[in-house]
């Protein structure tokens, strides 16, 4: 599914920005929501980046566990050996849409 990824949403913005030349910089109200959607689509797509960097950071951990228990075993310090993957679950709950009806469906939100 191509739905809400960088690059779909990449898409999106190069059509808002085509789609508000045409209005020639009025305050329309279409040019207004366009404006607006532009920044929603900027914003989700920076935090899609940011999950993406993390969750290849967390899995390489999980790929390379058996490895950094040793290194902890060894004395590594635990917290820096984990560091990469660290915030992982914090920054997953922040991003997830949450109105307390439609926990993580956002496209079921009224």
């Amino acid at each position: 599914e191509t739905c809400g990824t960088p690059e779909s949403l990449q898409i999106q913005a190069t059509l808002l920005v085509s789609a508000s030349g045409d209005t020639g910089g009025s305050r329309h109200a279409t040019a207004c929501v366009a404006e607006r959607t532009m920044l929603i689509v900027e914003e989700k797509t920076q935090r899609l980046q940011t999950l993406r960097e993390k969750q290849a950071s967390f899995e390489k951990c999980l790929q390379e566990r058996d490895r950094l228990l040793d290194e902890a075993i060894a004395g590594s310090d635990p917290d820096e050996l984990a560091q990469p993957a660290a915030g992982f679950r914090r920054l997953v709950t922040g991003i997830v849409h949450r109105d307390g009806q439609n926990d993580g469906r956002p496209q079921d939100a009224v």
